[in-house]
């Protein structure tokens, strides 16, 4: 009996494998909605270079890929503005293991939400993709809304809205925003309401917020997590790199350098909310009235520790008058702490109002945030591959991996066990030349050695790091 159970389920297995098929298109149907409308579970539309004009919805069925014979330099889908230019309609059923990869997807517009991509109830995975020239009322490149999609290695740029999300709009949804640049984006980069989104390695620059909303990212009522991001050169009225409202975002290893506000927050705006702002720098950025680097509203509570604030002019305002805000172990851009009318009246650093608590501060930088430029001081480009030791070693639960390119590479950074099982990809795709910094995690792990193993064109190495719980 036990043996006809093994057999039947090997034929079974050999039957999903027989009839996965691939589709090409323009070979075997002209046009992607035709091959799709054709695509069993399993199966895979091969789409070879070219501009192909139209837009699509979705069939319900799982675990279809949509792959791009060649990459989003020559692989166009076009949807003269007529609506997204694809769209998930769920609920069907569609998860992370549908597949979109390697195209651009522009010239989406017309529908009410979701210009480039429109997901609904739906959680596929996008990677590889350069989203842009798109337009919507919300979520001018990607709108999602009770969905959880992987959105990994994109391009998100020059899509506008007429509200919020210019890059994505985010609603009671939890995306993963993986390796991702967000640029130049208007009516702001990420918009986030509600949910449990979470933005790892992505650079978001070069957006603009036009109306209430941040410059960078928006969180609205949201449990967000962001770390080992550069959110720089953004812009809008409150909250040029990120305004956080009535939300409980994390933010850890995050570089915000020359974002601005026209009024408050010109690096991160908090109206009354409690983010976590931890080995973070916060650099360079400016606001036309109060807060240059961090503008708090009454009734907010963040907690800001063991970051670098310097450069900005006035680091941290708290808007009330009477409660006073703890800003402990932070570096201010010297050795004797932030100018603060009551705590260090001599301080040279940047400074904050007479209700920011500093003290105790740092005398010199957090050597867990991102890295940072001095002015005057050029930045030297690596001489040759190297992958650097893990700081801190041992770690528990957190350390910061490093490595040099000399040279663009396509890379990827995995970390093993023991065992030599991989327990996690770190980052993996195409880096420019310079020095890279990713964050692991190893909330999830048991105590024990690990490995990680970088691979960047032609060159291999591998160091050893200990969590120690």
């Amino acid at each position: 009996m036990r043996t006809t159970a093994y057999v039947l389920a090997a034929m079974m297995i050999v039957s999903s494998l027989t009839y996965a098929t691939i589709i090409n298109v323009p070979g075997d149907y002209v046009t992607i909605q035709e091959a799709l409308a054709v695509a069993a579970h399993g199966d895979t539309v091969l789409v070879q270079p070219g501009t192909y004009w139209g837009t699509i919805t979705w069939p319900g069925v799982d675990d279809i890929n949509l792959l791009s014979a060649g990459d989003s330099s020559n692989t166009i889908i076009s949807g003269n503005f007529v609506d997204s230019v694809i769209r998930f309609d769920g609920p069907g059923g569609i998860d992370t293991t549908t597949v979109i990869r390697g195209f651009t997807i522009t010239n989406g517009g017309a529908g009410y939400f979701g210009g480039g991509i429109y997901i609904s109830y739906s959680s596929p995975t996008i990677e590889a993709c350069a989203i842009t020239g798109n337009q919507a009322f919300a979520g001018g490149g990607i709108y999602c809304e009770e969905s959880d999609p992987i959105i990994r290695s994109c391009t998100i740029g020059r899509n506008l809205t007429d509200v919020q999300g210019g890059g994505i709009c985010s609603m009671h949804s939890s995306p993963k925003i993986e390796n991702c640049t967000i640029m130049e984006n208007q009516d702001g980069g990420i918009f986030c309401d509600g949910g449990s989104p979470t933005i790892r390695d992505c650079t978001i620059s070069g957006n603009t917020g036009l109306w209430i909303w941040g410059g960078g990212i928006t969180c609205r009522e949201s449990a967000l997590i962001i770390e080992n991001c550069e959110i720089i050169e953004n812009a809008a009225h409150f909250g040029g790199g990120i305004l956080c409202w009535l939300g409980t975002p994390t933010l850890r290893f995050v570089l915000f350098e020359d974002n601005s506000a026209q009024y408050y927050g010109g690096g991160i705006y908090c109206v009354e909310s409690s983010p976590s702002i931890v080995h973070c720098a916060i650099t360079g950025n400016h606001a036309g009235d109060k807060g240059d680097g961090i503008y708090v509203s009454p009734h907010s509570f963040p907690v800001i520790s063991h970051s670098n604030i310097f450069q900005n002019g006035m680091g941290v305002f708290n808007g009330d008058s009477v409660q006073v805000l703890d800003c402990p172990d932070n570096w201010w851009g010297d050795a004797t702490g932030p100018y603060n009318l009551v705590y260090n009246p001599l301080g040279l650093g940047d400074s904050t109002n007479a209700t920011v608590n500093p003290i105790p501060f740092l005398t010199e930088p957090d050597s867990l945030a991102p890295p940072f430029s001095v002015p005057g001081q050029p930045v030297l480009q690596p001489v040759a591959f190297v992958l650097h030791q893990n700081y801190p070693n041992p770690f528990n639960p957190i350390t910061k991996l490093s490595f040099d390119l000399p040279v663009p590479a396509r890379v990827n950074l995995s970390v093993y066990d023991i065992l030599g099982r991989r327990v996690m990809t770190l980052t993996s795709g195409w880096r420019d030349a310079g020095t890279h910094q990713v964050t692991f995690d190893g909330s999830n792990l048991p105590s024990g050695i690990y490995f990680y193993r970088l691979t960047a064109g032609d060159y291999t190495a591998t160091q050893k790091m200990v969590l120690l719980k």
